[in-house]
């Protein structure tokens, strides 16, 4: 798969049949998940990967996918946008309706409203309503691409007993299987096709009147500047129709040994505490195949102060002088 640029078109390629890849960048790219521990032992152990829906990670951020697109409906014609809006009517929000009486009523007014309203505010109010429909539809598992370790992401993502799983963005993809195992005892009939795209997350100061059109069919990628140290990827696909989510995402089949190189351990554990989970986790990943790798299972050294290499502190070191005796 060749490496395009997010300016260009979308770009995929046929994988494994059914299944279908969007890639916006070097597939070499190194990139990390911070979590912790009991979601790095649902991985490692269930050998499934939770995509959070949007809706779920909108309660951590209430502004997910809130930036409205500029220019996503200049293609349309007023008649379409209108019949677009129209279509979304069952999508009206319920405090809406209660405001009306009842839903019928608030629909009927809905649908005169927008006979009337001038074009700008009708493509507000069109993505106001597929938002709501996207939260629900669009998974997502988000990954760190920047420094080699950001003591940000540690302290909000891993907290004290976390770690980070460390891959590339060619063994991410070449990692994902087919078929959602947590929801079918057999595969559907027809079977839906999976089709994932990873791309950067864009952050804008302000909404902008030109944003690349990749971003304004995936408003789901633009995110606030204030958010900018999270250097963030995202591998997503829309859930199809006959899929509930599971505790608001989906747990997608992994192979692991391939997914996984490294797994670092919080800087700011103690060395009584990162030792034995070190040996926990190591146990678990000897069980893993690899076919012929290894997972590392390291400490981070973000914390470590710098070592005194010089002769004179050398020849202090007690490793250089003669054990104290008699002196307690």
């Amino acid at each position: 798969m060749r490496m395009i640029d997010a300016r260009e078109d979308e770009d995929s390629k046929p994988l494994e049949g059914r299944m279908k890849f969007t890639t916006k960048f070097q597939e070499s790219t190194i990139i990390r998940r911070y979590v912790d521990l009991p979601k790095l032992f649902h991985l490692l152990l269930s050998r499934r990967l939770f995509f959070p829906s949007l809706g779920l990670l909108r309660e951590r951020d209430p502004f997910e996918c809130a930036t409205f697109p500029p220019g996503r409906y200049s293609r349309l014609s007023e008649p379409t946008l209108k019949t677009r809006a129209r279509d979304l009517a069952d999508a009206l929000p319920e405090h809406l309706c209660h405001r009306e009486g009842n839903r019928r009523a608030a629909t009927a007014d809905y649908l005169a409203l927008v006979e009337e309203t001038p074009r700008a505010e009708l493509e507000k109010c069109v993505w106001e309503l597929e938002r709501e429909k996207l939260l629900e539809q669009i998974v997502c598992s988000c990954w760190y691409q920047g420094e080699p370790e950001s003591e940000a992401m540690w302290k909000l993502y891993a907290n004290q007993h976390g770690v980070a799983i460390e891959t590339t963005v060619k063994q991410l993809k070449a990692s994902i299987k087919k078929g959602y195992p947590d929801a079918w005892n057999a595969q559907p009939d027809p079977p839906f096709k999976h089709c994932y795209t990873v791309a950067r997350v864009k952050y804008l100061d302000t909404p902008k009147a030109s944003i690349p059109p990749f971003y304004c069919q995936n408003p789901w990628m633009l995110k606030r500047a204030s958010f900018g140290y999270e250097s963030e990827i995202r591998i997503f696909h829309e859930v199809d129709h006959r899929i509930s989510l599971l505790n608001g995402g989906v747990n997608v089949e992994v192979d692991v040994g391939n997914l996984v190189n490294r797994i670092i351990i919080s800087p700011f554990l103690s060395e009584q505490t990162w030792v034995p989970i070190g040996s926990a986790i190591e146990k678990i990943v000897q069980e893993i195949e690899t076919q012929g790798r290894k997972i590392r299972v390291e400490r981070s050294q973000l914390l470590s102060t710098p070592s005194y290499q010089n002769k004179i502190f050398q020849a202090l070191s007690w490793e250089t002088v003669k054990p104290l005796v008699g002196v307690l």
